[in-house]
């Protein structure tokens, strides 16, 4: 990637070792009070404690919650001086909503950083498993690369920064957040000065990314006049930006990604473009969708486009209503287009209207751009020109998918405002909800068209206030590919809709570490997928990272077997260190092979992979199949599976009445599923490798039962149905049996036993 240098993890660590040569080691009585432990940690009230954590390794992992504002600033009579970043391996931040003033004060003093005069970031690195969260910083005028962190491999969440960054380095990045992100940044902001006279990318909130970006916005003025990429929101990007916006002024970028070989969902910039190519994405080869740009694009030179400069890869359902100007190529749209268009519009003048036809090689389909006489650019062929009045009329855009019919397409791509203005995106231009979308005033979903609006605003909070029937709508992808707020479905279903995806397919996509999905129930789910390499395939959700409770799926389920598959379930793919808690699933699984090399690997009832937690779910799963490894609960569990339990009927390789393949740990947990004849698989668990099995049971082979691999207790078809078999269960809280007449149930489940 162009102007990309990280600097020298070995010099760091030495940098690191070497303080710690100098400085005492913190210990609990340094801080404010707490243990440093998830559930109590350590309380910061000073720049002194708050320094501390860069001091000592051993406080890189623990965790902390600032309890007063902190200013930095070692000019002070108590001042300290933050020579390094701070690093947090893992462990979390919580800024508890306070700030960090003055960060960057020490740069008024001699000798730092070697004599270079050049400031820490906030943070040197911030780790894969580590937290960030609710921290404000205010800086100073700072030579750093960015104000919250170098380098961020984990999640940074409602994180806010003001300041300046200046870079003038060769070869390093610089953001106003982060420099270099691998991991997530989640409803942050930025307001500030970003200026980069070196080599390196710059952007707004990042500079290299490579993670994801979720919610996040700027309000900044980003200056660049070195050899990497620049752009109001991320200079380069190579993973996923969804629902982000910037407003400022750029100079030498673009308004919001300088350059993008991964995929921007759902944002827009209005930034007027100085020296720069283009109003959104400056040189894209990967996906642009659902985004517009509005600023003027002035470039001295070079390519000008009032969305993209040059595109390589797929742009649809966007538009740009700014004027641009070059010496050389400019259009309204797209400058120089070699990948494809579609679902487009242009409004502005100064260029050809739509793409500017001298390179054109690529594809344009159903776009449209305004006439040169109402105030649009120059008739280039490409797309249909519409005058202004045609403009604010739906039916002129033939074959766009609008909101309020369904004759179009299940999309609701665009919406035709109620002022009679040009068509608007309803990624961006949600459905209009009751509530504010806080956790304590969610959005209140009632309708069809609300719902299909959550993946619009993915970090909001949600109710459903009654069922939603998704009218057997067939969805090719996740209906919610990225949630990372909170979904309550207050009992609710949501019901009568088919996935057809190949990969991570579910109602959402993926689940992130600070999302709570809970009380929703679907019903009447089917899916089907074929293909080379399925994987992650689920009603409720695809991958999850966060907490998932008291959820319920009724699936059909038919994998068409071209290659092998992996992690197909009944609720969640892979459950990937999240929690599940008081869930069901009814799957009827049916794997058909359509090659010879097709196999279903480690499928499961509720859950095809858990790295996470399972507690009091229940699962019951019927295969007809020739899978390979699948669990009535979970396929493959390298967590942790406590009272929980499995029922049906199991077919195939290798099938374990409640897991396949246990590397964690499964304690009071039982399997009543009946497994057919097969010597390869169990009655609880098939193979176990340096898994814990304990005080777990399973139906004996006498009576359905599969195979006693050595893992549990079998017990018989009556001595399943007594309590005393399951020895230092608690009946009390947990469990409930009806004795004599059925196997033990949760105590959720509000079962009835007949008296």
């Amino acid at each position: 990637m162009a102007g990309s240098r990280h600097r020298s993890r070995a010099a760091t660590t030495a940098a690191l070792a070497l303080m710690a040569l100098y400085t005492a080691p913190a210990d609990a009585l340094d801080f404010a009070g707490g243990t440093g432990e998830p559930n109590d940690p350590y309380h910061i009230a000073t720049a002194a404690q708050l320094i501390s954590i860069g001091s000592d390794p051993n406080l890189q992992e623990k965790h902390f919650v600032l309890v007063a504002d902190i200013d930095m600033d070692p000019n002070l009579p108590s001042g300290e001086l933050l020579t390094y970043g701070l690093v947090l391996s893992a462990g979390s931040l919580d800024g508890g909503d306070h700030r960090i003033l003055n960060l960057g004060g020490h740069v008024m003093r001699e000798g730092v950083r070697r004599g270079l005069g050049y400031g820490s970031s906030l943070f040197e690195s911030i780790g894969a498993s580590a937290v960030v969260r609710d921290l404000k910083i205010i800086g100073v005028s700072l030579k750093v690369p960015a104000l919250l962190a170098y380098e961020n491999a984990g999640t940074v969440v409602n994180c806010s920064a003001e300041g300046t960054v200046f870079r003038s380095a060769n070869w390093t990045n610089c953001g106003g957040l982060v420099a270099n992100n691998s991991g997530s940044i989640i409803d942050c902001s930025v307001i500030g000065i970003i200026e980069n006279d070196g080599w390196g990318s710059a952007g707004g909130l990042v500079g290299v990314n490579s993670g994801a970006i979720i919610g996040s916005s700027v309000s900044t003025s980003v200056a660049h006049s070195g050899r990497g990429y620049a752009g109001g929101l991320v200079g380069s990007n190579s993973s996923a930006i969804e629902y982000c916006y910037a407003t400022g002024d750029v100079t030498g970028g673009s308004g919001l990604v300088g350059e993008n070989s991964g995929t921007i969902t759902a944002c827009y910039a209005t930034p007027d473009i100085t020296n720069g190519p283009a109003g959104l994405v400056g040189d894209n080869s990967g996906t642009i969708r659902y985004c517009y740009a509005t600023g003027d694009v002035y470039a001295s030179n070079g390519l000008a486009g009032g969305l993209v400069a040059t595109n390589l890869g797929e742009i649809s359902h966007c538009y740009a209503t700014g004027n641009v100007w070059t010496e050389d190529d400019a259009a309204g749209l797209v400058a120089i287009n070699e990948g494809t268009i579609g679902y487009c519009y242009a409004t502005g003048s100064g260029g050809m209207a739509l793409v500017a036809g001298r390179f054109h090689n690529g594809t344009i389909r159903s776009c449209y751009a305004l006439t040169e006489a109402d105030g649009g650019g120059i008739n280039d062929g490409f797309g249909v020109l519409l005058s202004d009045a045609q403009m604010r009329r739906q039916e002129c855009f033939v074959g766009w998918d609008f909101a309020g019919t369904l004759l179009d397409g299940s999309r609701d791509c665009w919406i035709m405002p109620e002022d009679g203005s040009y068509p608007a995106l309803t990624a961006i231009e949600a459905f209009g909800c009751p509530g504010s979308g806080t956790i304590d005033d969610p959005y209140l979903i009632e309708t069809y068209d609300q719902f299909m609006a959550i993946s619009y605003e993915p970090q909001a909070c949600y109710r459903l206030v009654t069922d939603i029937d998704l009218q057997g709508q067939s969805f090719a992808e996740s209906i919610v590919p990225m949630f990372s707020g909170y979904f309550d479905g207050a009992g609710h279903n949501i019901s009568h809709f088919t996935l057809k995806g190949r990969q991570g397919v579910g109602l959402f996509g993926m689940v992130t570490s600070e999302a709570t999905v809970s009380n929703v129930h679907l019903h009447d789910v089917y899916v089907e997928t074929t293909g080379a390499e399925q994987r992650e395939i689920a009603a409720l959700a695809a991958r999850n990272r966060g907490l998932v409770r008291d959820c319920a799926a009724t699936v059909e389920m038919r994998i068409l077997g071209e290659r092998s598959s992996y992690y197909a379930a009944g609720l969640i793919g892979i459950n990937e260190e999240g929690q599940v808690t008081r869930c069901s699933a009814r799957v009827a699984l049916s794997h058909q092979l359509v090659s010879s090399r097709g196999t279903l690997y480690y499928g499961g009832g509720l859950v095809g992979l858990n790295s996470g937690t399972i507690k009091q779910c229940h699962a019951s799963a019927y295969t007809d199949s020739e899978n390979y490894g699948f669990g009535g609960l979970v396929g493959q569990n390298k967590g942790s599976i406590a009272n929980c339990y499995a029922d049906g009927h199991l077919s195939g390789y290798l099938a374990g009445g409640l897991v396949h393949l246990n590397s964690g740990s499964i304690m009071n947990c039982y399997a009543a599923t009946t497994v057919s004849d097969s010597e390869g698989s169990a009655g609880l668990v098939v193979e176990s490798s340096e898994g814990i099995t304990s005080s777990s049971y399973f139906l004996t082979p006498n009576d359905g039962g599969g195979p006693d691999k050595g893992y549990g207790t079998a017990l018989s078809a009556e001595e399943i149905r007594r309590e005393a078999s399951f020895v230092g269960w608690d009946f009390e809280n947990t469990w409930i049996i009806c004795e004599g007449v059925d196997s033990p149930r949760l105590q959720w489940e509000k079962v009835v036993c007949e008296p």
